[in-house]
């Protein structure tokens, strides 16, 4: 419930006009109810606070179980194919697809990078959902950083096959970033009018120098693991492992330091951990 939702300039009654996602009426009950002082303020937060600790020992329990699945899962199968396919899967069958694909895609950028296969370039830390592009000064929501500088940035686009409009969106962004190299668009459907897209692509990078890219989910995968295997710093089965285990440890809160993911992450790992039941 705490999103920028909540800053909207209107009064919380059950007419409140901002589209809240989740428990809305639970939320709006509780602040009616602290309001006329029919339910103390002091012992409703003890409340809550309790059921979060509750609620918390049982996402560790399930984040632990799910880790200790995949490591015996990856010593087992290491394919770049079943890989992609799991976390393509489970995307697809869960919810917020869109924000498990940022994950899925930062997760291998985060495994090639820790490889050494990049050089010394890091990965930027993925952006909580509700951060604001402009504010947080981001191009895409994966950003390859070079002594501090975005060089490398990739958007992905869940659902979305027509992409003119986030190319021209882009131009602001990166005009404000010297060192960027490359900017390119993810999408998990097929691509609409590339032709189009592409004469325009063409423009932006004689005008911008900038090579600028639009791809499919398997075309992007498959363009970081031939940059990462070129090297001879990883192998394909290797990189495969760090990937889903990466993506995995991210689910499960245990790598904060690069993916601080705010969403409610029980059901994800629930969800992972059936899917590889089902494929083990």
């Amino acid at each position: 419930m705490m999103t920028r939702s909540l800053a909207e300039n209107y009064p919380y009654t059950f007419m409140y006009k901002a589209n809240l996602r989740g428990a809305r009426a639970e939320w709006l009950a509780l602040v009616e109810e602290i309001e006329e002082e029919r339910t103390s303020a002091i012992e409703t937060l003890k409340y809550l606070l309790s059921r979060l600790i509750n609620a918390a020992s049982e996402f560790s329990s399930e984040a632990d179980s799910l880790i200790e699945q995949s490591q015996k899962y990856v010593e087992r199968c290491s394919d770049r194919e079943v890989t992609m396919s799991i976390l393509v899967r489970h995307s697809e069958q869960s919810d917020y697809a869109a924000r498990l694909l940022e994950i899925n895609m930062h997760a291998l950028m985060q495994a090639a990078i820790e490889s050494g296969a990049f050089g010394d370039m890091e990965v930027k830390p993925l952006s909580q959902m509700r951060s604001a592009n402009k504010k947080h000064g981001n191009i895409g929501d994966i950003e390859l950083l070079d002594d501090g500088q975005i060089v490398e940035a990739w958007d992905a686009k869940y659902g979305k096959s027509y992409l003119r409009e986030e190319v021209e969106e882009v131009i602001e962004k990166f005009q404000n970033h010297d060192y960027v190299k490359t900017v390119g668009f993810v999408t998990n459907v097929a691509i609409e009018r590339t032709s189009e897209i592409n004469k325009r692509i063409d423009e932006v990078a004689q005008l911008y120098s900038i090579s600028l890219e639009v791809l499919s989910y398997r075309d992007w995968v498959n363009s970081i693991y031939k940059r990462a295997l070129t090297t001879d710093m990883i192998s394909e089965e290797e990189l495969s492992q760090n990937w889903f285990s990466t993506y995995c440890e991210y689910l499960s809160q245990k790598r904060r330091d690069v993916a601080p993911i705010d969403e409610q992450c029980l059901e994800w790992v629930r969800s992972l951990h059936r899917i590889i039941s089902e494929n083990a």
